[in-house]
């Protein structure tokens, strides 16, 4: 980011400077435990914590200046009155409006990416397809809500080439609020699947939701669209904006041809005469990857320089990822979870040599539906043929849809650690295990805990 003056970013934000200004702020912080010499610290409240608590802390790492409250600057007057604060009525809407006049300093391509499954690995690909253009700016870790897509955004210099902005929601109006603030040129939805259905009605309005982002596009007003998803197709029929389409069953500007699988589980296809060898596995990969390349495309960058990038390119961590531990496969997609990346994950795993064990944590913000999704994804998972180790309060409903189905091996786990045992105790070298759940359910303990146990008991047999 550009430094700021105090007074500037007052001036953008409706408020004014209170203390005297002290410095130039490079960056922003809303975190005092990672707040840097010369921030500006943002005081958010929420339910469970006020972040005004921490503005002492925040000046004391090195703070510029603090986003305050008018409140709470009125109520911390004599604490605070040696340091420089910007009072206003909304801390969060104040940095929003921040980072709106900060995009706008800058006319280079920015690529918001929104969709029920795969937003964050398509980001990925994206950033990766565009490497060769320079500095590619996108988001990080999980910023990708009303908090971090303006940090994102922040954090736009004049060096960038252009700039991938992820955009996550659950409820309607957000991928509004946030397409508005980050002003797009190239709209990226994925897919639109059965997540977040505790918030809505119906899946419709789900679908409705993700095309908030048709309507804050400016420039070129590109949408990139999953031809296989049946609501974008629908939803598209009144865009008036170009569309490139991408997909794997329906014909379209970006479908792949000659698709060959490894025995890694890794896919190989061509587009447009051109080779893309995957690096992460998986079936669902490709639309992905189809995605970056239609993208990469329309900003001008050739082909074959696209898909060399994406044949370097890994998965995000805790998705799609694949390790080996002590002679078992372990696909680490524990990052997240809902019924349609579910059975993408398990479709995946199938395609791997060995036998299959699918270790299953809960589904979150699914509503009513929840218990019978759950139930389905048992099910699926048993037709496939895969050994269930269901946990949790969530997982007994998993559990349940695979004994339905029967012939496979269905275990119900109270807790991680007994999935944990239960793992070092029954698989063995050639196995396959996939773990995944939402990210609540913290599946990736399973992982950790299955990766000590077994490197102890390797020790113990050593010694």
């Amino acid at each position: 980011m550009d430094a700021y003056q105090p007074i500037d970013i007052a001036t953008i934000v409706g408020g004014e400077v209170r203390g005297g200004s002290h410095g130039t702020v490079p960056g922003v912080s809303i975190d005092s435990r990672r707040t840097k010499p010369g921030d500006l610290f943002v005081a958010i409240t929420t339910p469970a914590n006020d972040g005004h608590r921490f503005v002492p802390a925040a000046f004391a790492s090195g703070a510029t200046a603090a986003l305050v409250s008018d409140a709470q600057a009125r109520a911390h007057l004599r604490d605070w009155d040696i340091h420089t604060i910007i009072p206003v009525d909304d801390t969060v809407e104040a940095m929003q409006a921040w980072s709106h006049a900060h995009r706008r300093r800058y006319g280079y391509p920015i690529i918001a990416v929104t969709g029920s499954n795969g937003k964050t690995t398509t980001k990925e690909f994206i950033a990766s397809t565009l490497d060769s253009m320079g500095p590619i700016l996108k988001t990080e870790g999980t910023l990708n809500n009303h908090l971090g897509v303006p940090m994102t955004l922040l954090e736009m210099t004049e060096a960038h080439k252009a700039a991938v902005v992820e955009m996550g929601m659950n409820h309607a109006g957000e991928i509004a609020l946030l397409g508005r603030l980050a002003e797009a040129s190239i709209g990226v939805i994925t897919n639109t699947g059965q997540a977040h259905l505790e918030f809505f009605g119906t899946h419709g309005e789900l679908n409705d939701a993700k095309w908030e982002l048709a309507g804050t596009l400016t420039g070129d007003r590109l949408m990139v669209l999953n031809r296989d998803d049946a609501g974008l197709r629908a939803r598209a029929e009144a865009y008036d904006g170009p569309i490139s389409w991408f997909g794997i069953e329906n014909e379209c500007e970006w479908t792949p041809d000659s698709l060959k699988r490894d025995d890694d589980g890794r896919w190989t296809f061509a587009v447009h005469g051109v080779t893309v060898r995957m690096r992460v596995p998986g079936r669902h990969m490709i639309e992905n990857a189809l995605a970056a390349l239609a993208v990469a495309d329309a900003v001008g960058v050739p082909l074959s320089d696209a898909a060399e990038a994406l044949g370097r390119t890994e998965s995000a961590e805790r998705r799609m990822r694949s390790l080996v531990i002590d002679g078992v496969l372990v696909l680490d997609d524990a990052y997240n979870a809902n019924p349609s990346s579910m059975k993408a994950a398990l479709d995946t795993l199938t395609t791997l040599e060995g036998r299959h064990v699918a270790v299953l944590g809960g589904m979150h913000e699914l509503g009513e539906q929840g218990a019978a999704l759950h139930r389905e994804v048992g099910r699926y998972a048993a037709d496939l043929g895969v050994g269930v180790i269901a946990v949790g309060e969530l997982g007994q409903h998993i559990a349940a849809g695979a004994v339905d189905s029967g012939g496979v091996t269905v275990m119900e786990c109270e807790t991680h650690a007994e999935a944990t045992d239960w793992l070092a105790a029954n698989v063995r070298s050639g196995d396959v295990v996939l773990v995944k759940g939402s990210r609540g359910e913290r599946m990736e303990t399973v992982i950790d805990g299955l990766q000590s146990q077994m490197v102890r008991d390797s020790e113990g047999a050593t010694q």
